[in-house]
C-alpha cells in the first residue's frame, strides 16, 4: 500500500480528461488517488467516472468521498470484479 508518485504530466492528463472507469482494489487506493489529485480534483474524478471496487470496505471509502460505486462484485476477488465490469459495460452482449 505504498502511495505512487506519478509524474506531473500524468496528473495533468487525469485532471483534463477523466477516465470512463476507475478501479479500486483497496481503501488506500481510493485515498491515495484523492490525495495525489487533491481533494477537489479527486472527488470530481470519482463523480465523473464509473467506479468499480473490489469489496464493501473499499465501497465505503469511495462513498466517504461522495461516490457510490456502480460496480461491486458479490465476491471480493479479482476474477469477480473483472466479470462485474464486463457485465456492466456489456449488458447486451452474449455471455
Amino acid at each position: 500500500n505504498v502511495r505512487a508518485e506519478p509524474e506531473e504530466h500524468i496528473i495533468q492528463r487525469l485532471r483534463a480528461a477523466k477516465p470512463d472507469l476507475t478501479v479500486f482494489t483497496s481503501s488506500s487506493t481510493v485515498r491515495n488517488m484523492v490525495d495525489i489529485l487533491g481533494q477537489e480534483d479527486g472527488k470530481k474524478m470519482l463523480q465523473e467516472s464509473v467506479v468499480a471496487v473490489l469489496g464493501p470496505i473499499t465501497a465505503n471509502t469511495a462513498e466517504s468521498f461522495g461516490k457510490r460505486a456502480e460496480i461491486l462484485p458479490k465476491e471480493s476477488t479479482i476474477a469477480s470484479l473483472i466479470e462485474e465490469i464486463r457485465r456492466y459495460f456489456c449488458r447486451s452482449c452474449s455471455t
